[in-house]
């Protein structure tokens, strides 16, 4: 019975995580993109201040 519980819940894990897989990436795509962007500002904010 244990076994079948562990079993249960680690395909529904599994399942979970494809489905979600997408949307992690997406999040991954978004982080570099915000933290390119902070770069950028933070460039342009040295140039100015010369």
């Amino acid at each position: 019975m244990y076994w079948l519980i562990r079993h249960g819940a680690k395909a529904l894990n599994n399942a979970i995580n494809i489905g979600t897989y997408p949307l992690q990436q997406q999040f991954k795509e978004l982080t570099n993109t915000i933290k390119q962007l902070n770069g950028n500002f933070e460039e342009q904010h040295k140039n100015l201040k010369n």
